[in-house]
Protein backbone atom coordinates (compact mmCIF):
# COMPACT_ATOMS: atom_id res chain seq x y z
CA UNK A 1 0.00 0.00 0.00
CA UNK A 2 2.29 2.73 -1.32
CA UNK A 3 0.99 6.28 -1.45
CA UNK A 4 1.36 8.19 -4.69
CA UNK A 5 4.36 10.52 -4.65
CA UNK A 6 3.78 14.20 -5.26
CA UNK A 7 7.10 14.96 -6.91
CA UNK A 8 10.76 15.39 -6.08
CA UNK A 9 13.50 12.87 -6.58
CA UNK A 10 12.32 9.26 -7.05
CA UNK A 11 12.77 7.11 -3.95
CA UNK A 12 15.61 4.60 -3.69
CA UNK A 13 13.51 2.45 -1.36
CA UNK A 14 13.99 -1.30 -1.93
CA UNK A 15 10.90 -3.12 -0.61
CA UNK A 16 12.58 -6.52 -0.94
CA UNK A 17 15.61 -5.77 1.27
CA UNK A 18 15.20 -2.60 3.32
CA UNK A 19 12.62 -3.85 5.85
CA UNK A 20 14.81 -6.84 6.74
CA UNK A 21 17.97 -4.73 6.83
CA UNK A 22 16.30 -2.17 9.10
CA UNK A 23 15.02 -4.91 11.41
CA UNK A 24 18.45 -6.53 11.78
CA UNK A 25 20.21 -3.16 12.26
CA UNK A 26 17.76 -2.13 14.98
CA UNK A 27 17.64 -5.54 16.69
CA UNK A 28 21.37 -6.30 16.69
CA UNK A 29 22.85 -2.81 16.77
CA UNK A 30 20.19 -0.69 18.43
CA UNK A 31 20.20 1.65 15.43
CA UNK A 32 18.43 4.99 15.71
CA UNK A 33 16.73 6.65 12.74
CA UNK A 34 19.87 8.76 12.20
CA UNK A 35 22.05 5.63 12.03
CA UNK A 36 19.53 3.97 9.69
CA UNK A 37 19.78 7.02 7.42
CA UNK A 38 23.56 6.62 7.29
CA UNK A 39 23.20 2.89 6.62
CA UNK A 40 20.90 3.50 3.65
CA UNK A 41 22.76 6.62 2.48
CA UNK A 42 19.76 8.92 2.84
CA UNK A 43 18.63 11.71 5.17
CA UNK A 44 16.65 11.21 8.38
CA UNK A 45 13.71 12.92 6.65
CA UNK A 46 13.78 10.20 3.98
CA UNK A 47 13.70 7.50 6.68
CA UNK A 48 10.65 9.24 8.18
CA UNK A 49 9.01 9.38 4.74
CA UNK A 50 9.71 5.69 4.16
CA UNK A 51 8.17 4.88 7.55
CA UNK A 52 5.00 6.77 6.52
CA UNK A 53 4.84 5.37 2.99
CA UNK A 54 5.86 1.75 3.71
CA UNK A 55 4.15 0.19 6.75
CA UNK A 56 6.31 -2.96 6.52
CA UNK A 57 9.44 -0.78 6.89
CA UNK A 58 7.97 1.03 9.90
CA UNK A 59 6.89 -2.26 11.53
CA UNK A 60 10.32 -3.82 11.04
CA UNK A 61 11.99 -0.84 12.74
CA UNK A 62 9.57 -0.95 15.67
CA UNK A 63 10.04 -4.73 16.13
CA UNK A 64 13.83 -4.46 15.92
CA UNK A 65 14.03 -1.59 18.42
CA UNK A 66 11.67 -3.39 20.82
CA UNK A 67 13.76 -6.57 20.73
CA UNK A 68 16.98 -4.62 21.28
CA UNK A 69 15.50 -2.64 24.19
CA UNK A 70 14.06 -5.74 25.87
CA UNK A 71 17.33 -7.65 25.52
CA UNK A 72 19.27 -4.74 27.01
CA UNK A 73 16.86 -4.47 29.94
CA UNK A 74 16.96 -8.24 30.50
CA UNK A 75 20.76 -8.25 30.55
CA UNK A 76 20.83 -5.39 33.07
CA UNK A 77 18.27 -7.12 35.26
CA UNK A 78 20.19 -10.39 35.13
CA UNK A 79 23.40 -8.64 36.23
CA UNK A 80 21.53 -7.18 39.23
CA UNK A 81 20.02 -10.59 40.03
CA UNK A 82 23.35 -12.44 39.94
CA UNK A 83 25.65 -9.70 41.16
CA UNK A 84 28.84 -8.87 39.32
CA UNK A 85 32.43 -7.71 39.63
CA UNK A 86 34.05 -4.78 37.92
CA UNK A 87 37.35 -2.94 38.04
CA UNK A 88 37.28 0.72 38.97
CA UNK A 89 40.13 2.59 37.31
CA UNK A 90 41.31 5.99 38.55
CA UNK A 91 43.18 8.21 36.10
CA UNK A 92 44.97 11.44 36.90
CA UNK A 93 47.03 13.90 34.87
CA UNK A 94 50.65 12.84 34.48
CA UNK A 95 53.17 14.94 36.42
CA UNK A 96 55.56 14.78 33.45
CA UNK A 97 52.99 15.29 30.68
CA UNK A 98 49.95 17.29 31.95
CA UNK A 99 47.92 16.56 28.78
CA UNK A 100 48.25 12.82 29.35
CA UNK A 101 46.17 10.84 31.84
CA UNK A 102 47.82 7.94 33.66
CA UNK A 103 46.27 5.11 35.64
CA UNK A 104 46.97 5.67 39.32
CA UNK A 105 44.77 3.03 40.89
CA UNK A 106 42.82 -0.13 39.96
CA UNK A 107 40.34 -1.54 42.45
CA UNK A 108 38.33 -4.73 41.92
CA UNK A 109 34.81 -4.25 43.26
CA UNK A 110 31.76 -6.46 43.62
CA UNK A 111 28.11 -5.52 43.40
CA UNK A 112 26.10 -8.00 45.45
CA UNK A 113 22.84 -9.44 44.11
CA UNK A 114 19.94 -7.00 44.55
CA UNK A 115 17.01 -8.44 46.50
CA UNK A 116 14.41 -6.33 44.67
CA UNK A 117 15.82 -7.44 41.30
CA UNK A 118 15.73 -11.08 42.46
CA UNK A 119 12.14 -10.67 43.63
CA UNK A 120 11.09 -9.04 40.34
CA UNK A 121 12.90 -11.74 38.35
CA UNK A 122 11.34 -14.61 40.29
CA UNK A 123 7.83 -13.18 40.24
CA UNK A 124 7.92 -12.60 36.50
CA UNK A 125 9.91 -15.64 35.39
CA UNK A 126 8.77 -18.43 37.69
CA UNK A 127 6.90 -21.37 36.21
CA UNK A 128 3.48 -22.55 37.30
CA UNK A 129 3.17 -25.60 39.53
CA UNK A 130 1.59 -28.42 37.46
CA UNK A 131 -0.66 -29.53 40.37
CA UNK A 132 -1.89 -26.20 41.72
CA UNK A 133 -1.45 -23.94 38.70
CA UNK A 134 0.04 -21.34 41.04
CA UNK A 135 3.35 -19.69 40.25
CA UNK A 136 6.07 -21.38 42.28
CA UNK A 137 7.44 -18.11 43.62
CA UNK A 138 4.06 -17.38 45.26
CA UNK A 139 4.41 -20.62 47.22
CA UNK A 140 7.61 -19.42 48.86
CA UNK A 141 7.45 -17.07 51.80
CA UNK A 142 8.40 -13.62 50.58
CA UNK A 143 10.13 -13.02 53.89
CA UNK A 144 13.19 -14.59 52.24
CA UNK A 145 13.58 -11.35 50.32
CA UNK A 146 13.08 -8.97 53.24
CA UNK A 147 16.00 -7.91 55.35
CA UNK A 148 19.33 -6.27 54.99
CA UNK A 149 22.04 -7.02 52.46
CA UNK A 150 24.70 -6.23 55.05
CA UNK A 151 24.95 -9.93 55.88
CA UNK A 152 26.04 -10.65 52.29
CA UNK A 153 28.92 -8.15 52.37
CA UNK A 154 31.02 -10.48 54.53
CA UNK A 155 30.33 -13.72 52.63
CA UNK A 156 32.85 -15.33 50.29
CA UNK A 157 32.03 -15.93 46.62
CA UNK A 158 31.41 -19.60 47.37
CA UNK A 159 28.97 -18.76 50.18
CA UNK A 160 27.13 -16.25 47.97
CA UNK A 161 26.88 -18.79 45.15
CA UNK A 162 25.52 -21.39 47.59
CA UNK A 163 22.85 -18.93 48.80
CA UNK A 164 21.88 -18.03 45.22
CA UNK A 165 21.67 -21.71 44.25
CA UNK A 166 19.52 -22.44 47.32
CA UNK A 167 17.18 -19.52 46.59
CA UNK A 168 16.77 -20.61 42.97
CA UNK A 169 16.13 -24.21 44.08
CA UNK A 170 13.40 -23.04 46.47
CA UNK A 171 11.88 -20.96 43.67
CA UNK A 172 11.88 -23.96 41.34
CA UNK A 173 14.18 -22.42 38.76
CA UNK A 174 17.64 -23.37 37.55
CA UNK A 175 20.54 -21.52 39.13
CA UNK A 176 22.68 -19.59 36.67
CA UNK A 177 25.60 -21.71 35.48
CA UNK A 178 28.09 -18.89 35.99
CA UNK A 179 26.82 -18.04 39.47
CA UNK A 180 27.89 -14.59 40.64
CA UNK A 181 31.24 -14.63 38.86
CA UNK A 182 32.55 -11.57 37.12
CA UNK A 183 30.58 -10.05 34.26
CA UNK A 184 33.69 -8.28 32.89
Amino acid sequence: MTKKRKGGRPTDYDPENYPRMAYVACMDGGFTDVKLAKLFGVSKATINNWKKEHPEFFDSIVRGKDEFDCAAAENCLLKRVKGFRYTEITREPSSKEPDKMVVTKKVSKMVVPDTKAIQFFLINRSRRDPQTGEKRWNQISQTLIKGSLDIYQKLTDEQLEAKLTDLCRKAGIDAPAEGIRSAE
